[in-house]
């Protein structure tokens, strides 16, 4: 992708994604992005040298725009068609674009999110000083495990959360070398309580009547931090989805950013998917194995430029919305890799 065109195509994220509903209660944030957006293509039209051009005003840009959901390209081409702009070279529309980005300082941006007073989604990260080293004996809970056994034939993260349901997980982890048994954490004791009692008669594989899955529980209580209470008491996931996110991304360009830089702890992906919701939204969804996993990857993907234009948000943990073994999704649109 050129770099005339990357910038055309990050301006209208910006665009679609600030006209869109907000993600808090409050809808003065947006409204300010959106008033210096507007403003910014107004002066940058105005300024431009055309003998006899009419000005263009904010309360007809504003009305293109929202007649349009916050089509940037409509806008432009409306502009064009009303003589405002030329097409020619496309040197005019880069200058909107330019005018746009400058129109709000990155760092007036994290400012402006930073001391939003009414977000939905409490991140269970705020307001810890550190990670959790080991866990606390506090506050102590039920068990949050089970036991997979005879699953020595899962050979991926994906293929063992689809035998897994009743609720979110802190982790899975398939069997080490040389064994069968693969561990399941549960945010809650009564995830962990649901799925035990559904799978009393053990689990059957798909495809094979002859290969039941047994499950036991281990012996609790299990205990838990700071960090997994506030999970579990908030919408934290292992799965991370990135609204509007650019639909040219490559697979081994994501897989890397998932993965991430840590080569001695690299993160552990179950899937990735694409796919759009029942609007028409484009969405690229993370999970995880570990809720940990999540966590920090959805920070990093918050802070990355190119990421800047999507929102990102926790998405449903599929072995929480499941009634049984699912091999597939509730929404089949999605396709997914890894």
């Amino acid at each position: 992708m050129t770099a005339t065109a990357h910038l055309i195509k990050t301006v209208f994220i910006k665009f679609r994604h600030s006209f869109r509903a907000p993600t808090i209660p409050t809808s003065e944030t947006a409204e300010v992005v959106k008033e210096k957006y507007i403003t910014a293509v107004v002066a940058y039209v105005n300024g431009l040298s055309k003998n006899g051009a009419k000005p263009l005003t904010t309360a007809f840009l504003e009305q293109i725009l929202k007649e349009n959901d916050g089509d940037f390209l409509h806008m432009c081409a409306k502009l064009v068609d009303e003589n405002f702009i030329a097409l020619e070279k496309l040197d005019e529309v880069v200058g909107v674009c330019k005018a746009v980005n400058s129109s709000i300082p990155k760092e007036d941006v994290k400012k402006k999110v930073a001391a939003s007073p009414k977000s939905i989604h409490r991140d269970p990260i705020d307001g810890m000083n550190a990670w959790p080293t080991q866990e606390k004996r506090t506050n102590i809970v039920g068990s949050r495990t089970c036991v997979l056994k005879g699953v020595a034939g899962i050979t991926s993260i994906n293929q063992l959360q689809a035998l897994v349901w009743g609720g979110r997980l802190e982790s899975i982890s398939l069997p080490p070398p040389g064994t069968s048994h693969a561990v399941v954490k549960f945010l809650t004791a009564e995830g962990c309580d649901k799925f035990f009692e559904a799978t009393a008669n053990g689990i059957k594989v798909n495809g094979d009547e002859k290969v039941v899955i047994q499950v036991d529980k281990t012996e609790g209580p299990n205990s838990s931090n700071d960090l997994i209470r506030n999970c579990s008491e908030g919408d934290a996931s292992r799965c991370v989805r990135a609204f509007d996110a650019d639909e040219d991304w490559a697979r081994a360009t994501l897989e890397r950013l998932a993965v991430g830089k840590s080569k001695p702890n690299p993160r552990v992906v179950d899937i990735i998917k694409r796919g759009k919701t029942a609007k028409g939204r484009f969405y690229i969804e993370f999970r995880f194995s570990h809720i940990v996993h999540a966590l920090q990857f959805k920070r990093e993907l918050e802070q990355d430029e190119e990421w800047e234009p999507c929102t990102i948000v926790y998405a449903k943990d599929p072995c929480e919305t499941a009634r049984g073994v699912h091999y597939k999704d509730e929404d089949e649109t999605a396709t997914g890799f890894l």
